[in-house]
């Protein structure tokens, strides 16, 4: 899986200074990667789209005209030829928007800049789907898990949180309030739908006028029960809240009459709850059935991921990060060095490396 979704299993870490979320990726056939920049990528084979951040609005720099009169370069090579970060424009083949496609519906960019080359571990993965059985009494059914053609791969450092499920596919109850919440009282959770929390008003006490929505996806720690007084009538004299604290830092109260949906995130020493991709493969043994519950889905059709995914096996894999050369936008995405793509570096190197638009590029 090269990103979450794209063309072919690809891609590993982050390569620029800024945290990028990986996505996974999907293909029937090929292998596709979860990875690259804060967006999804593309399927490989069946799937849509591109992948890679886009710190979009960026001015760049006017720059000197590159002179592209080199020897071409496998991309699998370049690194070990030609000078890393640098300019080089694709003369041969193509990737997402990357290169010459008669099949793409979006720009295409044969100038691109190099940022960097990386080895990623990456996880090798395929979706399955729920399929209703006949069982042994007339009018009797069972649900099991079928393999479907869509193949995926799963960075290292995709940021999604995955359920450990059983064979037959089954996983814990979501948490469905917050008394259950506080009954269970993990030490940290995942917020699996927008809940209301009550905040405090700088440094002055708690008030109930102050509200905010905490997103779904949130991770919340648990710290304690707090009973308050009201000034509400209708509220009684006191109110339950459980005390908890976001992910920036920030103190919120959840009330005990409140609806929510929460996962516990698994501890060092646990065995149930949410893991993320990288945990998985530290403390199990693949191959093993999950289920995606929270996280940036690959770019294919539901008929195609269902977020139930068999992990198989962890490989490494080579990865390129680039970035097309476009005006007033800079955008990394991550391309598996065996790909067919043919490179020309620019013979003026120098020059361009000493351009605004480089240094624009390379921060």
């Amino acid at each position: 899986m090269r990103h979450i979704l794209s063309r072919r299993a690809s891609g590993k870490h982050r390569s620029s200074s800024r945290r990028q979320e990986r996505n996974m990726a999907a293909t029937t056939g090929n292998i596709t990667d979860v990875g690259g920049g804060s967006g999804v990528v593309a399927a490989v084979g069946g799937g849509g789209g591109g992948g890679g951040g886009s710190s979009g609005g960026v001015n760049t720099p006017s720059s000197p005209v590159p002179d592209w009169t080199g020897d071409p370069v496998p991309l699998k090579e370049f690194s070990s030829k030609k000078k890393v970060p640098g300019f080089a424009r694709v003369v041969k083949g193509s990737y997402m928007t990357i290169g010459s496609s008669k099949f793409s519906l979006q720009k295409q960019h044969h100038e691109i800049y190099v940022h960097s080359v990386k080895m990623g571990v990456k996880v090798l993965a395929h979706c399955l789907r729920r399929v209703d059985m006949p069982g042994p009494r007339r009018g009797q059914t069972y649900s099991r898990l079928c393999a479907m053609d869509q193949r995926l791969t799963v960075p290292i450092s995709y940021q999604g949180w995955f359920e450990l499920l059983s064979e037959d596919g089954r996983s814990a109850r979501p948490i469905a309030s917050v008394p259950e919440l506080a009954k269970v009282f993990p030490q940290r959770c995942l917020v699996r739908e927008n809940i209301k929390g009550y905040i405090s008003a700088g440094e002055g006490p708690l008030t109930f006028d102050k509200t905010k929505i905490i997103p779904a996806g949130e991770q919340l720690r648990l710290c304690r029960d707090v009973t308050l007084p009201t000034t509400s009538p209708s509220q009684g004299a006191k109110v339950k809240l459980l005390h908890c604290v976001d992910t920036k830092g920030d103190n919120v109260y959840l009330s005990f009459d409140q609806k929510g949906l929460f996962t516990p995130i698994a501890g060092d020493n646990d065995f149930t709850g949410l893991f993320n991709i990288r945990d998985i493969v530290r403390r199990f043994r693949l191959p093993l059935t999950v289920k995606l519950a929270h996280g940036v889905r690959p770019r294919v059709g539901d008929n195609k991921f269902s977020g139930l995914v068999r992990l198989d096996w962890v490989y490494t894999e080579e990865t390129a990060f680039v970035c097309p050369v476009e005006k007033n936008h800079v955008r990394l995405l991550p391309v598996p060095c065996d790909v067919h793509l043919q490179l020309v570096a620019a013979s003026n190197q120098e020059e361009m490396i000493g351009s605004e638009m480089f240094k624009s590029m390379q921060v």
